[in-house]
This record gives structure tokens, sequence and C-alpha cells, in this order.
């Protein structure tokens, strides 16, 4: 979708509306028979599991999320679901208790560390872009049994995985959570999507993934697909209510959009990104759209890229909005660390007992 998109007069946004209808009709079942149908796994993959624990029936399969975020992993919810689906155990790994035939472990973050569970013989699959490879390869060699880590067969998930409805009951929790697109338009040097999904395409209907009333969806650019607007605009007439949390690309943010965004139920904030001052202007002009349409600024939760003092005024121009401002430090992913004056801007901008008492970047880090 081009940026564009807004200016298209009453009829072409109904046009838009229509297309959702008729993929709706295309869908009949919202897009949830690929899922509900209990389906078994292909004779292959039967077999390799068979293979991997003696024959066993029933596969006590354990899983290792070694982010501990808070924020649940959504791939290891799709492999519980699956593996569920086909009759197995499915626990979080607990190593003084557990002799799992099977161990998943995922990792998003590169910064989180990571070791291999002492299971002798026991096959593992290591997926996610937190892991550094070499280093991977590394544990493997000192473990003496390489042949047990799979880490290029399995470290995405397959086709029928990706489209299953998550196990929510793994974490626990009381929303959904899920894709109605992948990839981005845009090339960001410091954004690892373009280089993992790719350009931006159509992932899934939201009945796809949703079972709950609140659901946050972790598209990284919706509003440059054109069928992820046809949700939205779906999503628009429901009570569901959402969280885009990874932010939206305000440059694609015009009249019609923001008046799709202020007929959305947020589950809190309309977030939002401005990561350089070349898009600080666009991002103003949002703003100001979406309070037209009854959006206020403290509604909109902004994340900023800071890479050094330089953006600071940006910081500063960003809250005159009106708006909730979260600074995003910038990490050297070779390294895995922040500098220290990336650290103290962090700390200034969201402790926000901080950031309303003194707005003074340079006095703060003197009294620091």
């Amino acid at each position: 979708m081009s940026a564009t998109y807004g200016g298209r007069n009453n009829a072409k946004r109904n046009q838009h509306e229509n297309r959702g209808v008729r993929r709706r009709k295309a869908f009949p079942h919202g897009g949830q028979l690929r899922h509900v149908q209990k389906r078994q796994m292909h004779d292959e993959e039967i077999r390799e599991h068979l293979r991997l624990v003696g024959g066993k029936q029933k596969v006590k399969v354990s899983l290792i999320d070694f982010d501990n975020t808070g924020f649940p992993n959504l791939a290891l919810m799709k492999i519980s679901a699956n593996e569920k689906q086909c009759g197995n155990e499915v626990k979080f790994y607990e190593p003084l208790f557990d002799k799992p035939d099977l161990v998943y472990m995922s990792k998003v973050f590169k910064f989180n560390k990571f070791s291999i569970p002492n299971v002798p013989g026991v096959q593992i699959y290591a997926g996610g872009t937190g892991f550094d490879w070499g280093q991977l390869q590394d544990e493997m060699n000192s473990d003496h049994s390489p042949d047990r880590i799979s880490i290029g067969t399995r470290n995405k998930l397959t086709d029928e995985q990706e489209h299953i409805c998550p196990d929510y009951s793994l974490y626990g929790i009381n929303y959904s959570i899920g894709f109605i697109t992948r990839g981005c338009i845009r090339k960001c040097e410091f954004c690892i999507v373009p280089s993992k999904e790719g350009a931006i395409r159509f992932n899934a209907p939201i009945e796809e993934f949703q079972r709950h009333k609140k659901v946050v969806l972790l598209d990284n650019n919706i509003l440059a697909c054109e069928e992820g607007i046809d949700e939205l605009y779906k999503i628009s007439k429901t009570d569901t209510k959402i969280d885009v949390n990874q932010g939206l690309d305000f440059r694609l943010v015009d009249d019609s959009i923001a008046e799709l965004l202020a007929k959305l139920k947020w589950i809190r904030y309309v977030r939002a990104s401005c990561d350089s001052d070349a898009v600080f202007e666009r991002v103003k002009k949002s703003v100001e759209a979406l309070k037209s349409k009854g959006i206020k600024p403290y509604r909109i939760f902004c994340y900023t890229l800071v890479k050094g003092e330089n953006d600071v005024q940006r910081i500063l121009e960003l809250d005159k909005l009106g708006i909730q401002v979260f600074a995003m430090g910038y990490m050297n992913f070779k390294t895995g660390k922040k500098s220290q004056i990336i650290k103290d801007i962090c700390r200034w901008c969201n402790r926000k007992e901080i950031f309303k008492s003194e707005k003074n970047f340079t006095k703060y880090r003197g009294r620091k």
C-alpha cells in the first residue's frame, strides 16, 4: 500500500470495506477451519518423532523460554498447541524433575543468556532470532553430542505450526496474540524485521488466533498492507479491543486512516514510533489528525530510538505534543550492550517521576 492510500474518497473507502466482505465470504468460517479440525502430523513427521523417542506413541515435550520477559513467547505457544493436537504432553522444562523425550528452546533477544539443558540422548530444537548460532555451535561441541541439537531444520515454525491457534493456557493469559501481517516496507538499519520477515504481506485473519475480547497484534507495519487495513475495518465493527504493540507507522496516517483508528477500541494506547528527526514533522501531523478525530494526545504512546545525546531534543519535542514518550536505547547487537549515555537518557525519559521534575537532561545527568 502506498502512503497515498488515505487520500481516497469515501466511495473508494466503501469499496475497500466491501473487499473485506468479499474476503470473509472466501473464508466463510472466519479462517478457523484450518485449526478447528484436529489434524494429524504428516507421516514423515510422525516417523521422525517416533524415531527420536524410541517408538513411544505419547511424547513428553519440554519447552524453554530463555527470554523470561513477562511477555508470552508466541512460537512456543504455537508449538505447544501443535504437539497437544498430536496427543503429546507439553510443559515448561523443570531441570530437577523432568525427563523429556523432546525439547524446544526459544530465544528472541540476543542479550539474554542461555544454556543447553542436560538431557542426554534427547533431541533439542533451537529457534529464535536471539540465538548466536556460532555460540550455540560451540556449546554443542563442548557438550560432546552435537547430533542431538537441530539448528537448521527446525529453527522456523512449519506452516502447520504458524497457522495454528496458540495454546494460551501455556502462559495462562487472558488475551490473544498474533500477526495479521508479516514484514515491513521500511528498511531501517537498526531493525531485524526486513531480514527476518521480508516484504510486507498478509499472514492471517484475526479469527485464526483470536480467543479473547482483547487482542495484542504483533504486526510490524499493518498500515502498509491493504489486507491488514481490511482486517482493521472488520475489527472496528466488533467489541474487540486491540493493542498494536510494535507501533503504527504514523507516516501512513492521514485523514481516512485517522478516522479508522478512531473507530477502533484500544486496550490502552495507540502506539507509534518516531525513530529519527526526519520523521518528526510527519508524526506531528498524524497526532493532529488523530486529535481531530477524537483521539487525544495523551492516549498516544510513542517509541523513539535513542543512539546518543543528539536524540534528547526529539524526546522534548515529542513531549510537547502531549503524547507519552518512551525511549528505546540502541543496542550493539554484537556486544549486547548499551553505552552509558544511552542508558542515562532512557532512564531520564522513561522514569516519569524524573522526567516530569527535570526536563533538562544535562542538569539531570550532572546531579545523578
